[in-house]
C-alpha cells in the first residue's frame, strides 16, 4: 500500500533505499538486468543464427556483460535496486 507523501518527501525501503516503483522503475537489481541482457542476447543469436553461431561476436558481447557485472560487483551496486 502506497503511503501519502508530502511534497519533497521520498518513500524508502526499510534500509533507506528509495523504492524504485515510486519513480516509475521496476525495482530490478543490476544483476537481474545483466542477466536479462544475457538471455536476450542468447535468444537473438539463436533466432538470427540458427545454423551458424558467431562465436567471436558472442565472446565479445559476453565479455562486455562480464565487465559491467564486475564493475558493479567491485563498486557494491550489483545487488542494489535500480532507482
Amino acid at each position: 500500500m502506497k503511503s501519502a507523501l508530502t511534497s519533497g518527501e521520498n518513500q524508502t525501503e526499510p534500509h533507506g533505499v528509495p523504492i524504485a516503483a515510486e519513480y516509475g522503475c521496476d525495482g530490478k537489481t543490476h544483476a537481474e538486468v545483466i542477466e536479462d541482457w544475457r538471455k536476450a542476447s542468447d535468444a537473438w543469436i539463436s533466432d538470427k543464427h540458427k545454423w551458424q553461431r558467431p562465436e567471436r561476436f558472442m565472446a565479445a558481447v559476453n565479455a562486455h556483460f562480464d565487465a559491467v557485472e564486475a564493475w558493479h560487483d567491485k563498486n557494491g551496486s550489483l545487488f542494489e535496486p535500480i532507482g
